[in-house]
């Protein structure tokens, strides 16, 4: 116990120690301490434990009345009474946590501890319930996975086969003799656990991957750190593009030593460094080690500018200017800064204009980019050279950074004139003069762009289309020219006017056959695609709800929804049950999923209330929650189902999908296919091949969600169009941000850009809203053109049943009483964008607010369709 006078005055201070219970025995504190201002004192008091009941914690107060005013401070602990069973458990956990400083694996002898000292409670009872039982072996197997994954040096053997001999033991002796076999071994396993978090290195190479030309060098450090408690020697064997290198190294712990190596690779190609740091002495039990590597690309160019292109090539003399841009590929394949040096020379070699541009060259394929706007007003005509230079930080040339391309400066115009014939006799004649004039260069003007009708039609049925005539003056605006102009819209069932004829009864009618019809579409190939979401992804780190890092309390059932993070998700009813999950960092997101039968659950950060979390939603639906700007630390964020639920929800169900964890590094740029881990994926998608899409192949879900983590200020999604697609939302940082329309009869490419996120890093989720929706590919950062997610309405605006804009009983569909229903089935494939929304519940209303003149609402009407005011 340490006293200390936070006062501005020296003092004596009386110091209470409370037994934490009736008949406990409790040391007498040194009373009074006289303290000076900032001074402290520590003492150890004992106490002894007399009685008591067994699993429950008892409070240990200890108080120091302030000498002059009317103020006890106090501090207290509670001390948890468990078995001669359970509590070798939860002493190998505090071993443990202070020995290595790994709570998770703490965390994991903990909850054993809790359920071997239930567990042999009621074995003391007479009973030894069945349900604790299998609680015990579930907590034993999840301690064993952990430390299998966090310390494979150890052995846990000894744990798996007596939680083993458990789980198949039945009887209060028999039970009894396997609760005591297990509590012993798993004693032991803490102690082995401790006996190599000792010795236990780390190992990292710094960079982590890097370029060099065939015949240079390149220079990589191996930093080895002793992240034990002890001074340990450790073999180093690292393998390189030359050979193999050994080193051994002694260090304190908590020392760090840089081993380097200069690497001159033999061969063009990706080369793989790999080093494996080994604890080594008599005292070190089991393989005490860690593993790092590196990449380094040799290649024979760094870059390569495959074009420059001055836009326009050409101009006129007087007035006008040229865009330069370049095409580059970046062979190294490493994001790269340089400065972009462009000169244009005119034909006698002397520079015209120069300009540095610095650019970021991205890694993947071939990109374009934009550098100077050249003004070449009052430039002489002739043939000018445009030459752009790759330059490095000190302004050198980047190994093959170099490009050039000509550009012309004259008229465009030209005229010749011709006489025939040329010679002629004295007399009257006839001659003909021709004046030509041509385009004496390729044109520049560019080509005629549609314009574009005022409303883009969706689901029109032939024969029923609008024919719009405009009229200038009138009082609508059209988004096409946005000149005023009025619309007359009449239904036109064909071009021409037509009668309706009736056949003759008496007169005989032709015999129609039917002739087989050739498929005109082959049969597409599926491939079912099962999502491993639980992997670490450059900076960031997806773990399922059924992880190892997850810790649960009490019984949680796994459903299957392809909705849901991986295909599947964890849920619990009853009040009371509990999930964690330990991290370190400053930035956590908890994915959750919501159902038309979800209940409520108060939200924990590091022990401290975060609110009541409710997960009621209509439809099953995929959120998440994140925290960031948290200290860097480890924390431990939580859930407690509550039992209850709002009275829209049929059930209290509490839904657990995944969590990320992220090290606050960017994320590299690029473009990444749908197959590629930055895309993590739910249950329901499907690959399809097509020589159209992005990488030759797409993939496709009618209720999948998909998850693409970007950093910066903007992304590029790619999907495809297909003759049964419906609409796809897009989410991003879990705000709606629009809803794309990805029908059409053939299947293609479609591109949308967004940007203006800000700095740092966002998530994109792409969710299929009605039909199918597709992803092929995200680019980090986007490029225009820019998608508009919330254009202004049109001069004619149809707001489908699930847009935003109508309100159910007052609120959006998403979250609304269950008593409305989203229609997709068979029958609406005859409403608008296939579905409808209905309900048979008198006093439901449905209401949207609108600006205008005009409004038409459509209804989807069938043999079980009600009245409506």
């Amino acid at each position: 116990m340490t006293l200390t006078n936070v006062g501005n005055a020296p003092g004596s201070f009386d110091v209470l120690a409370e037994s934490p219970a009736p008949g406990w025995t409790v040391s007498s504190p040194t009373s009074p301490v006289a303290l000076n201002p900032g001074q402290s004192s520590t003492q150890t008091l004992n106490f002894s434990v007399t009685t008591g009941q067994r699993n429950v914690d008892y409070p240990f107060a200890i108080s120091s009345p302030a000498p002059t005013v009317a103020y006890t401070p106090t501090t207290a602990m509670l001390v948890y009474l468990a078995g001669p069973l359970s509590a070798p458990v939860y002493e190998a956990g505090a071993q443990v946590l202070a020995c290595s400083d790994d709570s998770a694996i703490a965390a994991a002898f903990s909850s054993l501890g809790g359920g071997a000292s239930e567990l042999e409670a009621s074995c003391d009872g007479g009973t030894c319930s069945t349900a604790l039982r299998d609680s015990t072996v579930s907590a034993a197997n999840t301690l064993v996975t952990l430390v299998n994954a966090n310390w494979p040096a150890v052995s846990t053997a000894a744990v798996a086969a007596d939680a083993s001999a458990l789980a198949s033991a039945s009887g209060t002796a028999a039970i009894s003799a396997a609760l005591q076999d297990l509590s012993d071994s798993a004693a032991a396993l803490g102690v082995a656990v401790c006996q190599s978090a000792e010795h236990q290195p780390a190992a990292q190479f710094t960079p982590s991957i890097d370029a060099v030309l065939l015949g240079d060098s390149a220079t990589y450090t191996l930093t080895v750190t002793n992240e034990g408690s002890v001074a340990t020697t450790y073999a180093v064997t690292t393998t390189l593009p030359t050979g193999p290198d050994y080193d051994s190294l002694s260090l304190d712990p908590g020392e760090s030593q840089p081993v380097v190596y200069n690497v001159t690779p033999p061969a063009l190609g990706f080369q793989l460094l790999e080093a494996t740091v080994a604890a080594t002495g008599p005292d070190v039990v089991g393989v005490v080690s860690d593993q790092a590597s590196a990449g380094l690309n040799v290649v024979n160019q760094f870059v390569q500018i495959t074009s420059v292109t001055p836009d326009p090539p050409f101009v006129e003399t007087g007035v006008s200017s040229t865009t330069v841009s370049i095409n580059v590929a970046n062979v190294a394949n490493l994001r790269r800064e340089v400065t972009a040096r462009t000169t244009v020379l005119n034909s006698g070699g002397g520079t015209a204009f120069t300009g540095d541009t610095p650019l970021t060259v991205q890694p993947g394929a071939p990109q374009s980019y934009s550098l100077q706007t050249v003004n070449t007003s009052g430039w002489a005509s002739g043939v000018y050279t445009v030459e752009v230079e790759l330059l490095d930080a000190s302004l050198a040339l980047v190994p093959d950074g170099y490009g050039f391309a000509p550009f012309g400066v004259g008229q465009a115009l030209g005229a010749s004139h011709s006489v025939n014939p040329v010679v002629v006799a004295p007399g009257d004649v006839t001659v003909t003069t021709v004046i030509t004039t041509e385009i004496l260069v390729d044109t520049i003007l560019p080509d005629e762009q549609p314009a574009l009708p005022p409303m883009e039609p969706r689901n029109v049925n032939a024969g029923e289309q609008w024919a719009v005539t405009t009229e200038t003056g009138g009082e609508a605006v059209s988004i096409t020219d946005q000149q005023p102009t009025s619309f007359d819209l009449t239904r036109r069932p064909a071009d021409e006017d037509f009668d309706v004829v009736t056949p003759d009864p008496e007169e005989p009618t032709e015999e129609l056959t039917q002739e087989p019809v050739e498929a005109v579409l082959e049969e597409e190939q599926l491939e079912e695609i099962t999502p491993e979401n639980a992997r670490q992804v450059d900076a960031l780190t997806r773990e399922e709800q059924n992880g190892a890092g997850f810790i649960y309390g009490g019984t949680w059932n796994n459903i299957s929804n392809n909705r849901a993070s991986g295909g599947n998700y964890y849920r619990a009813q009853a009040a009371g049950r509990t999930v964690s999950y330990d991290f370190g960092g400053t930035w956590v997101t908890l994915g959750l999923l919501g159902t038309s039968i979800s209940g409520e659950a108060e939200l924990f950060l590091d022990g401290a209330s975060q609110g009541v979390i409710d997960l009621y939603r209509r439809e099953d639906t995929s959120f998440a929650l994140t925290f960031d700007g948290l200290i860097s630390a480890t924390h431990t964020i939580s859930l407690t189902v509550l039992g209850t639920a709002n009275p829209k929800s049929g059930d209290e169900w509490v839904g657990v999908d995944y969590v990320d964890t992220w090290d606050g590094a960017a994320l590299p740029d690029g473009t990444f296919e749908q197959t590629d881990p930055r895309v993590l994926l739910s249950g329901g998608w499907v690959n399809i091949n097509d020589a159209n899409a992005s990488g030759g192949s797409y993939y496709r879900s009618n209720s999948g969600n998909a998850w693409f983590y970007f950093s910066g200020d903007s992304f590029t999604y790619n999907a495809m169009t297909r003759n049964d697609g419906r609409t796809v939302r897009l989410y991003v940082d879990e705000l709606y941000l629009t809803e794309l329309e990805l029908f059409d009869w053939s299947a293609t490419p479609r591109t949308y850009s967004f940007q203006g996120f800000g700095p740092g890093l966002h998530v994109v989720r792409v969710s299929s809203q009605n039909g199918y929706g597709t992803v092929d590919a995200f680019t980090q950062p986007g490029s225009p053109p820019w998608t508009d997610p919330s254009p202004p309405p049109a001069s004619f605006q149809r707001y489908e049943a699930d847009s935003p804009e109508w309100l159910y009983n007052s609120e959006p569909y998403t979250i609304t009483t269950r008593s409305w229903t989203r229609e997709t089935n068979a029958t609406s494939r005859n409403a608008s964008d296939a579905e409808s929304i209905w309900s048979n519940t008198a006093s439901d209303s449905a209401a949207i607010t609108f600006d205008g003149s005009w409004a038409a609402v459509g209804f989807m009407g069938d043999s079980d369709g009600g009245n409506v005011e």
